[in-house]
């Protein structure tokens, strides 16, 4: 297993002076957009975390998974962006297990360019084994909101994007009831580190809640604050080509069809 993170420097300069890796007073990383992440990790040196990813989104497209062995591979995996900044972290060694809970308007049905399991149609060459993956070690689970317990295993990181609340897919009303629903929850053992997302693109235009967001759960773990830069990406405006692409994609999922 690798060595893990070093504790965090407190009232640091700079985000990548550590991991947060103390159990007992963890770091609370807030981006504006989810990919930030990886360039945080990066400069890290993180190896081998283990998240508990709460998100209306998976963040895994090019990534194929074989739950039933621990496994998984990338299969079309692009340049780094906010949609798969998770499969290039856990391509990249920085993640060994990923634990995603949902909301009712999230999940791979809603998740255009998702991850892919080993028995999903599209896959079917690899099962054939007419295509053959470079497989490497990584733990998978996703789970609908109603049966995460708010239990975290110990060492695992808790990774909140602000969408699994305030997705632009579901309505905005009830949006205080879902976030007060997840503070209730018990989020123990304590996180070595917290990472909470805005995510502009994909929620609704609440920019003062996820901020109440922000401070409630540094005042529940005692957290220092810490804001990541923007990732040094431009982002990639689609084509008219790869809309259509995605709707039809959407269409599929909608039907259960990977």
């Amino acid at each position: 297993r690798a060595k893990a993170p070093r504790p965090p420097v407190r009232r640091r300069e700079s985000p990548a002076d550590a991991v947060g890796a103390d159990a007992v007073k963890p770091t609370l990383y807030v981006a504006v957009h989810h990919g930030a992440l990886l360039d945080l990790w990066r400069a890290q040196g993180a190896r081998a975390l283990r998240l508990c990813h709460v998100d209306a989104h998976c963040d895994l497209r090019g990534l194929l998974v074989d739950p039933a062995r621990d496994r998984a591979a990338a299969r079309g995996l692009s340049a780094p962006d906010n949609g798969n900044f998770l499969a290039v972290a856990a391509t990249e060694g920085r993640l060994e297990s990923l634990r995603w809970v949902w909301p009712r308007w999230g999940g791979r049905a809603r998740d255009v360019g998702t991850v892919r399991r080993l028995g999903d149609p599209s896959a079917l060459p690899v099962r054939l084994g007419v295509s053959r993956p470079d497989w490497f070690p990584f733990r998978y689970v996703d789970m609908r909101e109603e049966r995460f317990s708010g239990r975290l295993e110990e060492g695992e990181h808790l990774d909140v994007d602000w969408d699994f609340f305030a997705t632009r897919e579901g309505p905005l009303e009830g949006l205080g009831d879902r976030v007060a629903r997840f503070l209730a929850l018990p989020l123990t053992p304590t996180p070595p580190a917290i990472y909470l997302a805005h995510s502009p693109p994909y929620s609704h235009p609440t920019a003062p809640r996820f901020e109440e967001l922000v401070r409630a759960l540094s005042a529940r773990f005692d957290a220092d604050v810490v804001r990541l830069p923007d990732p040094p990406r431009v982002p990639r405006v689609p084509t008219l080509t790869t809309r259509a692409r995605w709707a039809a994609e959407g269409w599929l999922h909608r039907r259960g069809f990977f």
